[in-house]
This record gives structure tokens, sequence and C-alpha cells, in this order.
């Protein structure tokens, strides 16, 4: 994944999957090493799902120089892992190893389905995004339960410390005070998320998640809402016909703002807040796996009017962020790069 640390210093910072992230300096083409804790990160590639998953940056980093991850943990099967770290003291290029400080910890029973996305929300709290814990269908169904936390995405205040956790809920959690219920859950129902953002102007969360033989969807994340996991999908069968296991509306549960059938395996989403593709202001740039594809999804409110692809066969778009610079920054795997898209000569297209 691909984010930077709101500190004004330009750098771009990439973490891979193994467990290392990246620092790239601005106007730099090579890479440093900020923190390697492949010894601690669980990775396979025939259960590729797991791995080094999150990385966010405090929101006033420059202060606090902490930063959190989401990863799965080497040392016990099947156990995902927050932590937050903060950076070395003698050099803002490199990571403090020793000062890994764990969050919260989440078991389950199969190695897909992670979510993994970690994100500050406008309001300041951490957002964590968690998948159903794998196999099909959600056998345990944990998207409808809310006396666990897989299916969910989290909200927690990292700024301050609970009675029995080294973080606090916020008192305007929808599950505060509705036991069994568990507090930090902001909202459920989800299957495989891939994406959270948030439209910086309006404050409004955007995710996006994969369903079952397609039906990815984009989402409004809302306070105690549902999404819907398992009890509702727009899923098909993979020859394109209706899939009979298929239920597209349920009375209380919400609706995608748009959905992907057959799917586009969606992988990455941004608004679009710079000022060299003035065109996009506002609008939501959306990266794919099947198609390897760049989408811009053009908005008016809170519905998607049009959908543009800008690009598509160039790669497995596995992640993307709007630079400091107003530049567009992709991440891809197979082949592995970070590509900057910039505007092309007048009466031309983005390149």
């Amino acid at each position: 994944m691909l984010t930077h640390a709101n500190d004004g210093s330009g750098r771009t910072f990439m973490a891979t999957q193994q467990g290392v992230i990246h620092i790239i300096e601005k106007g730099s083409k090579e890479s440093k090493v900020f923190l390697d804790i492949q010894s601690k990160v669980l990775y396979k590639d025939n259960e590729n799902e797991q791995g080094l998953l999150g990385l966010a940056f405090h929101p006033d980093y420059k202060k606090t120089g902490e930063f959190f991850v989401f990863y799965t943990d080497k040392s016990k099967k099947l156990e995902n892992v927050v932590c937050r770290f903060k950076v070395s003291k003698d050099d803002p290029n490199k990571a403090d190893p020793a000062s890994e400080q764990e969050l919260l910890r989440i078991s389950h029973k199969f190695w897909n389905h992670d979510g993994g996305t970690v994100c500050f929300g406008p309001d300041g709290f951490l957002y964590v995004v968690l998948g159903d814990g794998g196999s099909f269908n959600d056998p345990d169904d944990h998207g409808q339960k809310t006396d666990v936390l897989l299916a969910k995405i989290l909200r927690i205040d990292i700024n301050a410390k609970g009675e029995s956790t080294p973080y606090a809920i916020p008192k305007d959690n929808p599950f505060v005070g509705k036991p069994p219920a568990m507090p930090s859950i902001y909202s459920f129902g989800h299957r495989n998320p891939q994406g959270l953002t948030l439209n910086v102007a309006t404050g409004v969360v955007w995710e996006v998640e994969h369903g079952p033989r397609g039906g990815d969807e984009l989402n409004i994340i809302r306070a105690g809402h549902n999404y819907g996991w398992p009890l509702i999908t727009y899923g098909m069968n993979y020859n394109g016909t209706p899939w009979e296991g298929a239920v597209t509306a349920k009375e209380g549960l919400d609706q995608p703002i748009t959905y992907w059938t057959p799917s586009i395996a969606v992988s990455s989403l941004a608004f679009y807040t710079g000022d060299k593709f003035p065109q996009w202001k506002g609008q939501i740039l959306l990266g794919s796996l099947a198609f390897q594809e760049l989408r811009r999804l053009e908005l008016t409110g809170e519905k998607v009017t049009h959908q543009e692809v800008l690009f598509k066969d160039v790669g497995r778009l596995r992640d993307m962020i709007v630079g400091p610079d107003g530049y567009v920054y992709i991440a891809f795997n197979q082949p592995d790069r970070i590509a900057r898209l910039v505007p092309a000569p007048a009466g031309g297209s983005a390149n």
C-alpha cells in the first residue's frame, strides 16, 4: 500500500506484504527502508491474503512520530494484529522497531478475507477494516454478529486509553453500552473489504469490497449500518449467469452506491483532491485487479453518475494515493512498480 505522512516532507511511503516499509523521498527514484519487520510478518504466496496489509500515519505525525500497521503475526497461527510504532529519535527516515505497541489482536479460522486497511477519519479516530475471516459464504455468520470483530469496520481512539486497553472507545460509537455488541464496532456486514478513504471536503467515508462471484461494491460507511453480508449480495456465477444464492435486497440492510457484476476485483480507491487534474476534483479514482484498470467515477452528491476507464491492461493496481504534490501515485504488483500519473500535453490524455 501507499501513503504519506502529512508532515510536509513530500515523502511517499510504500509497504509490502512481506513486511517492509519503504520511503521514496521527493524527486527520488530509489527507495530507502523505513521499517523491516519481516521476521514478525507471515506471508505465503499460496495464502496470499495475509501479510503486512495496512499502514497509516498519525494525523499529527510531525509532532507524535507515530504510525500504525496491520499485519499477520508469524508467531501465532491465523492472527492479525494492529500495532503502533514510532519513528527513530535520531533519523526521520528510520522507524524504531523496538517501539512496537500492540493495540488489537484478531483471530480467524482461514487465511483469506483479512481486510487490513487502517486509516484515520476526519474525526481523528483510527478506522480498522476487517474481513469476515475467510472460507466462502461466511460459514460462521460473522457478518451479522456484533459480538465478534470480523466482518466489521472498527473505530477507536488511539490518543487515549481504556480501562483495560491501550486505546479508548469513542463515546458516539453506535454500539457503546449495547452488550453483547462490541463497542469498537462502527459498521458491520462486510465480506472482503479492500479499501477505505474519505472525502476531505465532506467528511464522508467510502469503502470498496469484493463480493462472491462478482458483486463488488462501493459503499458509504455510516455509523451502525449493516451492509448485508452474507444476507445480500449481487454475485453471479462465473459463467455470467445469475447466481441462485444472490439476494439483492432486505429491509434494513444498506444498498451499495454502485456495484460491478461480473467482478472487476476492486483493489483501491482515492478521492482526487489535488490541482494537477482540476477536472477530476472531488471524483473517485478506482483501481482493479481483474482487468488491470484505473477508473474515474464521477459523482453527483452521493451517486455515481458516470464511469470512465482511464487505463486498461496496465498491470494489477494494488493501491493509489493523491500525493501532496497533486499527482496520482499507483502501486502495481505483477509487475512490481510505482507509477506517477501526470497530465499529458494539451490535447492528449493523462499518462
